[in-house]
């Protein structure tokens, strides 16, 4: 709410900003969005950031956050402010095993009868296209390098899934990123897998917008660790596997990790699995 007081004079005026706050509904609970303040007090002490989380335009005791699902470019829309409670939670769902868009391509050099069936439990999850838990998709692939998939008689670009694991991750290699080098930090890591300008323009898309919330990012591709804590059961064998998880968190430029490396991965071949 703005009011705007005109003094008795007509000469000068006074402007009272308030708290303005909006609520959205997300994942079932409720978090402000949007929240602006000033404060009656200019040399009252304030805390500007929380584990990584700046304040930005949040009210005070509340931080920037990424509200979750498409960016839609909108500061607005793809923020909300969360306070210390909320983000300590957040960080323990990633702590925890919590994983956004992990999605699975298939692709073959002819029309491929096809299984997948991850063979780790998922909680809280979100599944497209839905499949039967005991027998995970199938279908077909179709030759040629599209990789359409029909599942139930429908097309579709990929199998999606997000939830929980309950998979931690550590940090013991990796690469601290300021803001303006993520797009090309992320090209330079997708290429180096193999990953071809489709597949690795879908993962920027969707994760440069949220990483650049950050000064800083420490970012690790715990490849390895991701495939050996979800093993999927695919029919038939894969002749090529590729599988990229990437972790992170909001870091200082004074960070000091172990530099990770990037092989450079082989030529994909034959029937191929690329998540």
């Amino acid at each position: 709410m703005i009011r705007l007081t005109l003094s008795s004079k007509g000469n000068a005026l006074v402007v009272v900003l308030a708290v303005v706050t909006l609520s959205v509904i997300v994942g079932g609970g409720v978090y402000i969005v949007a929240s602006r303040q000033t404060h009656n007090n200019p040399e009252e002490p304030t805390s500007d950031s929380y584990r990584g989380y700046k304040r930005g335009a949040c009210a005070e005791g509340t931080y920037e956050a990424w509200s979750g699902g498409a960016p839609t470019g909108d500061h607005d829309k793809d923020t909300v402010c969360l306070d210390k409670e909320d983000i300590d939670k957040r960080e323990a769902s990633f702590e925890n095993g919590g994983a956004l868009k992990p999605v699975i391509m298939l692709y073959a050099d002819k029309d491929t009868e096809f299984s997948v069936t991850p063979q780790f439990a998922i909680q809280d999850s979100f599944i497209y296209p839905a499949y039967n838990t005991a027998h995970g998709w199938s279908g077909t692939v179709l030759g040629g390098k599209e990789g359409d998939l029909i599942v139930n008689h429908h097309d579709y670009d990929y199998l999606f899934w997000e939830g929980k694991t309950g998979i931690s991750y550590n940090f013991d290699t990796g690469t601290v990123v300021p803001k303006e080098q993520t797009t090309a930090f992320l090209e330079h890591a997708l290429s180096s897998y193999g990953l071809t300008a489709r597949e690795a323009g879908d993962f920027i898309t969707f994760w440069a917008p949220r990483l650049m919330q950050n000064d800083y990012n420490l970012i690790r591709f715990a490849n390895e660790d991701y495939a050996a804590t979800h093993p999927l059961d695919v029919t038939p064998t894969p002749d090529y596997v590729q599988r990229v998880f990437m972790i992170y968190k909001p870091t200082s430029k004074d960070t000091q990790v172990a530099k990770q490396e990037f092989p450079t991965a082989p030529k994909r071949h034959g029937f191929s699995l690329i998540e």
